[in-house]
């Protein structure tokens, strides 16, 4: 009894670590940095993102965005990117 005891403990445990918050490029604040997680765009603009340096396990920085829906501005590294709203909402972050 007490070995299920510990072993729903460690499951419970592990199931905890594995939640992780992801947000949107476009949602995080000004100048916090994150790591890029995933990017959920296909095909050209995929391959786009990556080549820039977008890749997963990158640091990146929000530095903010332009008025009415304007493109994002971003540092990745010493990389100064602006991208487009739509670029920058399939780039999620954590």
């Amino acid at each position: 009894m007490i070995n299920l005891m510990y072993s729903n403990f460690f499951v419970g445990y592990m199931v905890i670590l594995q939640k992780r918050i992801m947000e949107r490029l476009t949602e995080l604040k000004t100048n916090l940095e994150r790591r890029v997680v995933d990017i959920t765009a296909e095909g050209a603009l995929r391959e786009r993102l990556l080549e820039m340096g977008l890749a997963p396990g990158r640091s990146v920085r929000r530095l903010g965005s332009l008025p009415l829906g304007g493109p994002t501005i971003i540092q990745a590294g010493s990389l100064f990117l602006a991208l487009r709203r739509h670029e920058a909402e399939s780039v999620w972050v954590e």
